[in-house]
């Protein structure tokens, strides 16, 4: 399954927000791609149709906003 999370100034792209694609399978995550925007709606705009938002979870590192599924 693949999913997409969404980050504000991880430590790699400090002042960016970037949208990391994952792999996620029974062996568990699998970095994909991953691209940088200067607007969370720029970051969002990059996500495909059709999948779903999920609000960060209170143990998600703090730069991540949401995920994509």
């Amino acid at each position: 399954m693949i999913q997409y999370v969404v980050y504000n100034s991880p430590d790699d792209f400090p002042g960016r927000f970037v949208v990391r694609q994952w792999d996620v399978s029974a062996n568990g995550l699998e970095p994909m791609e991953s691209w940088d925007f200067e607007t969370l709606d720029d970051a969002r705009a990059h996500i495909p149709d059709g999948f779903v938002c999920i609000n960060r979870h209170y143990s998600d590192e703090l730069c991540i906003v949401e995920t994509w599924i």
